[in-house]
């Protein structure tokens, strides 16, 4: 297979990655700083905490999807390759 197919690969993987990652991190952050306070209100509370955890869900289904791309597009072409190159072989 040729190097840019790995190459695009990557550089959708290492986004959804760091989606995830920052995600995660941000959601945990929102969540927990908002249970953590004492002068809020609870039902703030709870909603700041469910703020949190959409945070995390959102951005983990979109750096999902993200690899979900990368996956079907490392098939595809590996699929292509294949096919060229046996079609390249029957010609010889």
């Amino acid at each position: 297979m040729p190097r840019f197919v790995s190459r695009v690969a990557y550089a959708l993987v290492v986004p959804a990655a760091l989606s995830i990652v920052f995600g995660i991190g941000y959601g945990f952050l929102v969540g927990l700083g908002a249970a953590s306070a004492e002068s809020v209100d609870p039902s703030q509370k709870a909603r700041a905490l469910a703020e949190g955890i959409s945070e995390v869900m959102n951005s983990s289904a979109f750096g999902f999807l993200i690899a979900v791309v990368a996956a079907l597009w490392l098939l595809f072409c590996a699929w292509t390759w294949r096919r060229t190159s046996a079609a390249r072989s029957k010609a010889e």
